[in-house]
């Protein structure tokens, strides 16, 4: 757990603010690779950055999660406990993105985005093809429909705290080939 210190980031925000800046990162540097690694910030640090507009992205080892400016005020104008972000590898080659406030979920609609590194899912790359799922409480399954998979790199809108499973789903057609120039057009619109 890395927690950020409260004189860093008023000092980080009250720069924000005079610069014009809408976001403030945060990076974890030092973590051993793939490791599973959470932010925490301050409630009064987390309320500080919603009172100002200011947006959080959070780089962890295995990916970023950030929130944005807009969304700011609705998710942590009322923080009283301990925010934390986290993305690790669950189970079966799920990815967690978990963000909380104490022991306590938080969600907002559409607040979180995050760019998930394709190795997290077991993978070294992802492709046109490839959709990634909720993970339900029931242990069903829901297409994300706002997602893209592209290099090394999934993309994701997400409302708050979510299990994820990427998988191979594109359609084959024997009339289009790997090396068509609309190959990976057909994948990614297939699915």
């Amino acid at each position: 757990v890395v927690t950020v210190p409260d004189d860093e980031f008023f000092k980080a925000v009250d720069e924000a603010v005079k610069t014009g800046e809408k976001q403030i990162t945060i990076v974890v540097t030092k973590a051993k690779e793939n490791a599973d690694v959470a932010v925490e910030l301050s409630p009064q640090a987390a309320r500080m950055a919603a009172q100002n507009g200011i947006g959080l992205r959070v780089e962890l080892p295995l990916g970023i999660v950030w929130i944005d400016p807009s969304d700011m005020k609705d998710v942590f104008s009322d923080a009283r406990d301990m925010v934390s972000f986290e993305i690790y590898r669950s189970t079966n080659n799920s990815v967690v993105v978990r963000i909380n406030e104490g022991r306590n979920p938080i969600s907002a609609d559409g607040a979180f985005h995050s760019r998930i590194l394709a190795v997290a899912f077991g993978r070294t790359t992802v492709s046109a093809g490839d959709v990634v799922y909720l993970v339900n409480a029931d242990g069903s399954e829901t297409l994300v429909r706002k997602s893209l998979v592209e290099g090394k790199y999934v993309y994701t809108l997400l409302d708050g705290t979510a299990i994820l499973k990427l998988r191979f789903n594109a359609k084959k057609f024997v009339d289009v080939q790997p090396e068509n120039w609309f190959a990976e057009a057909v994948d990614f619109t297939s699915v």
